[in-house]
């Protein structure tokens, strides 16, 4: 009795085996599988780059494909067997709803994609040229590197444009226990940093560093002098702040002779408001300032003085040098000038006082750009600007 149960129960067991191998081999039944965190690829790239844009920030860069297929193939099927595609082409400035698509093998059926759609933000893709700002670290008491050759001086700085705003300046940083008293060159990393010193990772720079050839000067603390002219004119008058020494570089038998250096000298008689102006100081041959001095500043403070502007079009222009028998035409414009002086002559001064003229002597039939000459008897008063500073005059004989 035992037996004939045993027998039983293994011919079922029998049975099943041989019914799921005939599933399995026979029926083949499908199955249904997603496959997870399928790549998302871009095509026409370069219509993107036609227009002038960038991406900025995808919503998604992966998807998740889910497909039937018959058990045998199913089994066979692996994620590099997909590829979800962007095109990016037609993308517009800002964000864009963009559907994807996705190849497959011929074998499957493609039940869904997830997402389907995807936010794409793209921006204006700007570019602008960068001179290169040497700084320097580890630095010895008394002495700084001299740079003697950059392999390129200048380096563009692309990408989107809120990204590019935010660079400042771009930096080689200099590591001075590199650098010996016998020129050498060293590959130093560019960076480019916003107003706060932090890195915009979001620009590209053209370079990624820069060969610097240079060798290891002497410092010195000299005094500086500054010529100035101009304080004075009429009732106005000005006062200067300006550094009292500066620290230079090089040779040690040449800064030996050197206490002092002086600036070209400034003239301040058309500075008419508070202003800063950036010295230059002349030194002599190898000898640089050193690195805290650089740019050294003159702030100027200016007491009773005024300034005030006025709107002018081309009916207020006077044509001087025209000969006769010729047709003059001012193309349409609007004319701001602005005037400075002291207080009381910028004070009473009206538009009357003004007279704008532009001269064509010497110039013929066609269209000329002229430049404006802007005039007045007043006392006291200085022609500042005029924007624009030139017109276009039409002349036929």
């Amino acid at each position: 009795m035992l037996r004939s149960k045993r027998f039983t129960l293994v011919l079922a067991f029998l049975i099943a085996v041989a019914l799921w191998a005939y599933v399995l081999g026979e029926v083949d039944p499908e199955r249904r599988i997603t496959i997870r965190n399928v790549p998302i690829v871009y095509t026409n790239e370069a219509a993107l780059e036609d227009a002038g844009l960038v991406i900025t920030s995808v919503d998604h860069d992966k998807v998740d494909v889910s497909f039937s297929a018959k058990r045998s193939i199913a089994n066979k099927i692996s994620e590099d067997d997909f590829r979800a595609i962007v095109n990016l082409s037609g993308l517009t400035r800002g964000d864009n709803v963009v559907e994807l698509s996705v190849t497959r093998p011929s074998s499957i059926t493609l039940d869904s994609i997830s997402p389907q759609y995807i936010t794409i933000t793209t921006e204006n893709s700007v570019s602008v040229e960068k001179e290169i700002e040497i700084v320097y670290s580890n630095q010895v008491e008394n002495k700084e590197p001299m740079i003697t050759q950059l392999s390129t001086e200048t380096v563009t700085v692309s990408g989107a444009e809120s990204a590019v705003d935010k660079v400042d300046r771009v930096v080689a940083d200099v590591d001075s226990s590199r650098i010996t008293e016998e020129s050498n060159a060293i590959t130093v990393a560019l960076v480019a940093l916003d107003e706060e010193g932090e890195e915009v990772t979001e620009a590209h720079l053209s370079e990624s560093n820069v060969t610097v050839t240079a060798v290891m000067m002497n410092t010195k603390k000299v005094s500086l002098s500054v010529p100035v002219k101009g304080m004075e004119s009429g009732s106005i008058t000005r006062t200067v702040d300006v550094p009292e020494e500066v620290t230079i570089k090089g040779p040690s038998e040449t800064l030996e002779w050197i206490d002092s250096v002086e600036c070209k000298e400034i003239d301040l008689t058309d500075v008419y408001v508070d202003s800063t102006i950036v010295l230059e100081p002349v030194l002599p041959y190898g000898v640089q300032l050193a690195y805290e001095s650089l740019d050294p500043e003159m702030h100027v403070k200016v007491f009773n003085a005024s300034e005030v502007s006025f709107e002018f079009d081309e009916t207020d222009i006077t044509v001087t040098g025209v000969n006769e028998n010729t047709t003059v035409t001012i193309e349409d414009v609007e004319i701001v000038v602005t005037a400075k002086g002291t207080l009381s002559a910028i004070g009473s001064l009206t538009k009357d006082d003004l007279i704008i003229t532009a001269d064509v002597t010497g110039l013929y039939n066609g269209s000329h750009t002229v430049q404006l000459n802007i005039t007045t008897n007043v006392e006291g008063v200085d022609i500042a600007e005029a924007e624009p500073a030139s017109v276009v005059i039409v002349l036929e004989m």
